[in-house]
């Protein structure tokens, strides 16, 4: 249309801060269209890093 790349748009609306900028309007008329915004990413889950039981076994032994 005109030169706009459709697809780049629709990638721009669907971004959650851009879709908090349409009017409750354009919104509706999308989400007619079946657009929908897109789910804004969860934080990264944190690792649970196991700690090792430590035995203190040495590798010299002293007793005879």
């Amino acid at each position: 249309m005109d030169g706009d790349d459709i697809g780049r748009w629709l990638l721009q609306q669907r971004k959650p801060a851009t879709w908090k900028q349409l009017s409750t309007e354009q919104q509706e008329r999308l989400t007619k269209l079946g657009v929908h915004p897109d789910q804004a990413p969860s934080p990264p889950r944190r690792r649970r890093v196991r700690q090792r039981a430590r035995t203190r076994h040495s590798r010299h032994s002293n007793a005879a």
